[in-house]
């Protein structure tokens, strides 16, 4: 069973005080506005409720974003990425989610771009999580898009 997924929620904090510049947590329509999915295969990132083969169960509510491995072919990608978030004004803006992979040799890239996806920078890299685990990464204060890249 070769399954990722990632349940993933943006806050950024200002001058001491939390202000939310993007949150998702994919329990509307799918692609959620303000996100793109951009993929190789009919498979790849789904919106997931955690009774799929092979599912574990949603973190929080009742979907989740699954990139979906087991269905897709060998070299097959997907990307779920956000539109542009304007950080210019925010105070050490990050990025925090939540993520879970519970067996398989697959990864999930996090990535951000502050040139409207000319070029990427990568934060981490993720394979292996048997629980969910809150993973937090430093933005840079500029507009910038975020990207999570499955292979």
């Amino acid at each position: 069973m070769r399954k990722l997924v990632v349940a993933l929620l943006l806050l950024i904090p200002i001058i001491g005080a939390a202000q939310t510049y993007l949150s998702e947590d994919f329990e509307g329509t799918w692609p959620p506005s303000e996100w793109q999915v951009l993929q190789s295969t009919s498979y790849g990132w789904q919106q997931g409720d955690g009774t799929g083969w092979g599912d574990p169960s949603v973190y929080n509510g009742t979907y989740m974003a699954v990139f979906d491995v087991w269905n897709t072919s060998s070299g097959d990608t997907g990307v779920l990425v956000t539109d542009t978030v304007d950080l210019t004004s925010a105070s050490s803006p990050r990025l925090k989610f939540y993520y879970i992979n519970t067996s398989g040799s697959d990864y999930v890239s996090v990535d951000y771009s502050t040139d409207y996806g000319a070029t990427w920078t990568n934060l981490d890299t993720l394979t292996i999580a048997s629980d969910w685990t809150e993973y937090t990464y430093s933005l840079p204060t500029s507009s910038v898009m975020v990207r999570f890249f499955g292979y």
